[in-house]
């Protein structure tokens, strides 16, 4: 019996088609365009997402696949997309890192205060925040806001689009507009606004099932009759999930690396200190029961990787074109990570604390080259995973003595290596790395009876493949480094 997981990302949606041991069965991924109208501003088109949505289903299920079970959702976070009542989008998706409502932070913040915003979301007060995004519409796009039914996100918007009334799963929500403790919209913050819940879809629990596709719709995907769909989740959570990383692993804390890098774990309660808050530690709701995702991260990790590649790599791209490589295999094959005098911070969207914040590099001399920034930058990212690591450890109870890997950066045994040098810890890998579609599909599993628990789902489909331990002496040499690297990081981001 097959489970299906979506993954729908910032860039592309995959549709992977899982066994129950965990293997992919198929997959298809499909790209949309990002939208940048102004310096700032990130959006997506609604419509090209569901029509990406309906061809990787439709990929995957026409090229004649075993029965499946379920499908789940998993969905990049701190999105809104406002729905008319007929059910059509009236505006652009608008997307996380997308910071036209700084107007919109002071008024919040002003009103009910930053503390107040982070005791009921669990998050901090920035451009993120859905609520921001909201009253941005109200004041600039007022015809937009009176039009609007409801502000979804695209994981709520996709379960509409399947044919199901507006329902958001408890850990979507909690990057919408949400109190993490009662598992609730809430209305005293929503009321100094003028804004209601019924203005957003109704909250679930993210296993429960929402219903089987409606006839129609399995005609639009190409699905057999009869597949359940279960309430799905954020995509980190997933990922952390698909990683193996449950409330039974403690110590591990998983490292998911994509556009946005993030240093995740799971804890069984909200982490709302003054510590957690200054840092700009988020804890959610998590997509496993009875448990919330407290997570810290970078802006920019594979998407300054991505520039590196656009804007100087060239040669490499022939090079790899040639020899039917990886454009970044033929990057990454020169370089060697032992520390050096050039310090990159990798601020290209803002720091986690500071969406003004910019890149910078320092050391660089007549003797530079193109290679040594390219390890500079993959360094300075990699001095943020071990703040990051280093900061959610001290809001738990726990010593992270694992980081499991997954996303673009695991790919690579140089940088897998450099991660473990860096922050001291062993580091681990997993078989599947589309681990957030596979989280979505345990969940999947679980909520339908595949599976009998989560742990039990963990131990059939996740499975460790490499590991890597830290050379003191190159620690060291970092370790120094790391100092360096906190202290221009400071100067640049408000932390």
């Amino acid at each position: 019996m097959a489970l299906l997981g979506l993954d729908i990302g910032t860039t592309g949606t995959k549709a992977v088609l899982f066994s129950e041991s965990g293997e992919i069965i198929d997959s298809d991924y499909q790209e949309y365009p990002l939208i940048c109208p102004k310096p700032g501003w990130a959006e997506l088109n609604p419509e090209k997402l569901w029509q990406a949505v309906q061809k990787t289903i439709n990929q995957v299920f026409s090229r004649g696949k075993p029965s499946i079970k379920a499908l789940c959702i998993s969905c990049m976070g701190d999105n809104l997309v406002p729905i008319r009542k007929d059910g059509t989008p009236n505006y652009s998706g608008i997307l996380s890192f997308d910071n036209r409502s700084i107007e919109e932070v002071k008024l919040v913040s002003n009103t009910i205060g930053k503390e107040t915003y982070f005791q009921t979301t669990g998050s901090p007060l920035t451009t993120m925040a859905n609520l921001c995004k909201i009253l941005w519409l109200r004041q600039n796009q007022p015809e937009v806001f009176q039009s609007t039914w409801k502000f979804m996100t695209f994981a709520d918007y996709t379960l509409f689009r399947m044919g199901f009334t507006p329902q958001i799963d408890y850990s979507m929500a909690s990057r919408n507009i949400f109190d993490i403790r009662r598992r609730e919209y809430p209305r005293e913050i929503l009321k100094e606004f003028g804004l209601t819940d019924d203005m957003f879809s109704t909250p679930i629990p993210s296993d429960h099932i929402v219903g089987e596709i409606p006839s129609d719709t399995c005609n639009q995907l190409g699905l057999p009759r009869g597949v359940k769909v279960i309430g799905g989740g954020i995509d980190l959570a997933f990922g952390v999930l698909g990683a193996g990383v449950s409330p039974l692993t403690p110590e591990a804390v998983a490292d998911v690396a994509g556009t946005f890098e993030h240093a995740a774990y799971i804890h069984n309660k909200p982490i709302l200190t003054k510590r957690a808050s200054r840092y700009n530690v988020i804890s959610c709701c998590n997509v496993v029961k009875d448990s919330y995702l407290i997570f810290r991260g970078l802006c920019t990790a594979g998407a300054a990787i991505r520039w590196f590649r656009d804007e100087f790599a060239h040669e490499e791209k022939v090079e790899a074109e040639k020899e039917g490589k990886s454009v970044y295999d033929v990057m990454f094959e020169p370089l060697e990570f032992e520390g050096g005098d050039i310090v990159v911070v990798p601020y290209f969207a803002g720091s986690w604390t500071d969406s003004h914040a910019k890149a910078s590099i320092t050391g660089l001399t007549l003797a530079t080259s193109k290679k040594d920034i390219l390890k500079a930058l993959v360094e300075g990212i990699t001095h943020e995973l071990r703040m990051s690591v280093e900061i959610v450890e001290s809001l738990g109870r726990n010593r992270l003595e694992v980081i499991r890997c997954v996303g673009g950066s695991a790919k690579s045994k140089k940088w897998l290596q450099l991660k473990s040098d860096m922050t001291g810890r062993i580091v681990e890998t997993v078989s599947v790395q589309e681990t957030s579609a596979l989280g979505a599909a345990i969940l999947a599993g679980v909520a339908t009876g595949v599976y009998s628990s989560i742990e039990d789902a963990i131990m059939n489909t996740v499975r460790l493949t490499d590991s890597f331990s830290p050379r003191r002496e190159v620690f060291e040499i970092y370790n120094i480094q790391h100092n360096t690297y906190r202290k221009l990081a400071r100067t640049i981001s408000h932390s």
